[in-house]
C-alpha cells in the first residue's frame, strides 16, 4: 500500500469517527498548515488573486483569501465524505439548494438541462443533493491521479446517483 494510500485511510477513518463540527474545526486548522507548508501551492493561490485583483486588494488581504481559500477547500473535502454517513434528515439540516425552482422551470420545457458551474461554494454537496433528490446528474470531471483517492471521490457521487465522465474522452461516453 502506498503512502497516499495510507493518507486517504486515515483521512476516511477521522471523517467517520468524529462528529462533523470537530471535523470542520480539524479541516480549517489543517488547511491553515497546508497553507504554511505547500510554498508551490500558495504560490498559486497569490499569483491568481494578483490575477483577478491586480490593485484593489493589499498583499495582507490577498494572503488572508488564499489562507482561506485552503481552509476552506479542506472543510468541502470534509463535508463531502462525512455525507456519506449521514442519514438524510442530517443532510438535510446543512444542505441548503438556492434556485431550484429554475431548475425545475428549464426541466418542465422537456429539452434537459446542461448547467456550468465553477467550484463556488461546495458544489459537490449540491451535486449529491440535486441527485438525492432524484435529478439525473452528470459530471465532466478530472480524475484524480491517485486510483484509491479516484474511486472514493467516484464512489461518493455514484452512492447518490451522479454519473462522473472523464474530461478527456467526454463525447464518446455520453453516447
Amino acid at each position: 500500500m502506498s503512502k497516499e494510500d495510507n493518507v486517504i485511510r486515515i483521512i476516511l477513518w477521522v471523517a467517520r469517527a468524529i462528529p462533523r463540527v470537530w471535523g470542520l474545526a480539524f479541516a480549517r486548522v489543517l488547511g491553515a498548515e497546508f497553507y504554511r507548508l505547500m510554498p508551490e501551492r500558495r504560490r498559486i493561490a497569490m499569483t491568481n488573486l494578483d490575477i483577478a485583483f491586480p490593485s484593489s486588494l493589499t498583499r495582507k488581504q490577498k494572503n488572508r483569501i488564499a489562507k482561506l481559500s485552503f481552509q476552506n477547500f479542506l472543510c468541502l473535502l470534509f463535508d463531502f465524505i462525512k455525507l456519506s454517513q449521514l442519514p438524510t434528515i442530517q443532510q438535510d439540516r446543512f444542505i441548503e439548494i438556492q434556485g431550484e425552482e429554475y431548475l425545475e422551470q428549464a426541466l418542465a420545457m422537456g429539452k434537459g438541462v446542461l448547467a456550468i458551474s465553477t467550484h463556488f461554494g461546495n458544489f459537490l454537496l449540491l451535486l449529491t443533493a440535486l441527485s438525492r433528490k432524484g435529478y439525473p446528474i452528470h459530471v465532466v470531471t478530472r480524475h484524480f491521479k491517485n486510483k484509491r483517492a479516484d474511486d472514493i471521490y467516484t464512489g461518493i457521487l455514484g452512492l447518490f446517483g451522479t454519473r462522473t465522465f472523464s474530461k478527456d474522452r467526454i463525447a464518446a461516453q455520453m453516447r
